[in-house]
């Protein structure tokens, strides 16, 4: 759990340097891949066959200690046939005994130790496929770009992993078919290795990577010589069917497929009818009582996750989960050379009683090494009314330290009875991120007419301007990797001048092996309904992973809130949310969730979740 939060947010954080160092001079290494005439076992034993590959050691640290060599050695071999890449990891183990490794549901492996790879096919440092493994082959695979780190990726490859005498053995084979790559006769990939020790919270990675020397895309290193591969034409259909009966209702069936076709590898159409999304994971635990906005729910409909990079941006004028309840969509995405391109058309039942059509499409365009260009046009047509969005977006990163991102966006709405009407938004940030410190500065801006029916906007009608800043230091002691302050502060305005929100806070960051935490106080004053507020509330939050028997988490916060509906007061809020997991043996776990938010006033109890 602490890891992935970890790996997710050093991965997506484009790092500063003050000034070139040696290790931004150091070429990048790269990895010859062997052609393997024989089709390895994946079994977990490493056959001979294995050792015609050169193997791959001299780990790095990347935390705690930045640059230094990794504590437990590792090898990794590599190799390919016609169909599959295959990577195989030998980690050895000071104290094999310690290896945290338990039998678990697919992707739910955060407290476990960890190896993996990273395939940038397209070596375009843009995105990334990682495949990782717990020491027993239990898989999880991510899709990642320069700003979005999704676990909702799944894709099909096999993996074996074992404990030894000396640490563990993992082995992976990965199809072509289950990648993106360019069609040409030799394939040059980007390619990282990783290693995470969870008891000493230490990752370390073969490309050495370090916090002041950019993008975490532009650190990896090469995978060469694989060549004459083609992922072939991949077909797949998945039909489904469910009945539900109820004691007052007759039986109800319900048919539907999902389709998914790649002529080519950089070319994808979906297509679903009538789907059935039941059998997904429930949407997270989340407080939904006396709200004044609406709150964001990620989407994690596999028929929508094709694009998703594509579609982001920070104003979301895309957001799937808008179509509620669809009787068809279909979608196309596609890479060609150095533009990202998306399309999804759906007809939602639950938006009309008549039919509700949604179109979407986005383009994303490198320019230069290290930018960023964006299109992205929505539509949304009922009988009753018509909305359409036009977005434009770019990023820049520059001096390794910078990162400016702006986006406009235009809408028009008309509704059955009025005229048409247009809207505005606009969002621009700039950061400046590094080892030691970060700091940001936004502005937003959107009009009380804009709408965008097929995106996520919680809110209209203001202009906010937010800052924040942040400190860490790295001091020499075993329990305690990192620690620092950090501050925020926001204003925001209607159209009319009024201020509406002001919020400052003030943080306490730590960061020790195996647990995280911090502690927080902020102050606040709002306007609603014509009353201003001065709301605020402190509090805390800790997550641990000490042993492999057992993990948690904990966050609890205390102090004054707005009762949005009657009678609208200031009240006493206490919010708590606690989760565990206890793993007495490695084929067994139990898990825990709790979650409670309350609102007192007037001798009562107002809100209760």
């Amino acid at each position: 759990m602490i890891s992935h939060l970890n790996i997710a947010l050093f991965l997506l954080t484009s790092w500063a340097a003050s000034e070139t160092t040696a290790e931004a001079k150091t070429p990048k290494p790269f990895v010859q891949a062997d052609r393997f005439t024989q089709t390895p076992v994946i079994d977990g034993i490493l056959e001979d066959l294995w050792k015609s590959a050169v193997p791959i050691k001299d780990f790095t640290q990347w935390s705690p200690k930045e640059g230094s060599p990794a504590t437990e050695k590792t090898a990794i071999y590599v190799g390919y046939d016609d169909k599959n890449l295959y990577v195989a990891f030998e980690a050895f183990d000071s104290t094999p005994s310690q290896v945290r490794a338990g039998l678990s549901q697919r992707e739910d492996i955060g407290s476990d130790d960890l190896v993996w790879i990273s395939l940038d096919t397209f070596n375009n440092q843009r995105e990334a496929y990682e495949f990782i493994c717990n020491p027993l082959g239990i898989q999880e695979d991510v899709f990642m770009t320069p700003t979005r780190w999704d676990p909702s990726f799944d894709t099909v490859w096999k993996s074996k992993g074992r404990l030894t005498s000396t640490g563990f053995v993992v082995e992976m084979a990965i199809p072509f078919k289950s990648l993106r790559f360019p069609e040409r006769p030799i394939q040059e990939w980007g390619f990282q290795i990783h290693r995470l020790i969870s008891r000493k919270d230490e990752h370390s990675s073969w490309s050495p990577v370090y916090k002041n020397q950019g993008r975490y895309f532009y650190q990896m290193g090469k995978l060469e010589g694989i060549q004459n591969i083609t992922p072939g034409i991949n077909v797949g259909v998945i039909p489904e069917i469910s009945a539900i009966k109820t004691d007052v209702d007759p039986w109800h069936l319900k048919a539907g497929a999902n389709l998914k076709w790649r002529p080519r590898s950089n070319i994808i159409f979906d297509g679903t009818v009538n789907p059935d999304f039941s059998q997904l994971e429930l949407d997270p635990l989340v407080v939904i009582t006396n709200l004044r906005y609406p709150v964001y729910i990620p989407e994690k409909r596999p028929f929508f996750l094709e694009a998703a990079d594509i579609f982001s941006n920070p104003i979301q004028t895309i957001h799937t989960r808008s179509i509620v309840d669809p009787l068809w969509g279909t979608q196309m995405t596609a890479r060609l050379g150095k533009s990202s391109l998306g399309f999804l058309v759906s007809d939602d039942r639950a938006q009309s009683p008549n039919n509700a059509y949604s179109f979407l499409g986005a383009t994303k365009l490198s320019v230069g090494p290290d930018n960023i260009l964006g299109v992205a046009v929505t539509g949304r047509e009922t009988p009753e009314s018509s909305n359409q969005t036009v977005s434009g977006d770019a990023t820049i990163h520059f001096d390794k330290i910078y990162t400016a991102t702006l986006q406009a966006v235009l809408s028009s709405r008309w509704m059955s009875g009025t005229d048409r009407k247009g809207g505005t938004a606009i969002s621009t940030n700039f950061s400046r991120n590094s080892h030691d410190w970060d700091a940001s500065l936004s502005y937003t801006d959107v009009s009380p007419n804009f709408k965008a029916e097929a995106g996520f906007i919680p809110r209209t009608d203001f202009r906010s301007v937010a800052s924040s800043a942040g400190y860490r230091l790295y001091p020499e002691y075993p329990h305690l990797n990192s620690w620092g302050p950090s501050l925020s502060y926001s204003r925001t305005y209607d159209y009319g001048g009024t201020l509406t929100n002001e919020i400052a806070q003030a943080n306490l960051n730590l960061a020790g092996p195996t647990w995280g935490g911090s502690l927080w106080i902020n102050t606040q004053s709002e306007t609603f309904s014509d009353q201003k507020f001065r709301p605020g509330n402190a509090g805390f939050s800790l997550s641990a992973s000490p042993s492999s028997f057992f993990s948690g988490s904990l966050s609890a916060s205390l102090g004054q809130g707005i009762h949005y509906s009657d009678p609208i007061l200031l009240g006493r809020t206490r919010s708590a949310n606690g989760s565990m997991t206890i793993r007495p043996w490695q084929n067994f776990r139990t898990e825990t969730q709790y979650l409670k938010s309350q609102l007192s006033g007037q001798g009562k109890v107002l809100s209760d979740q």
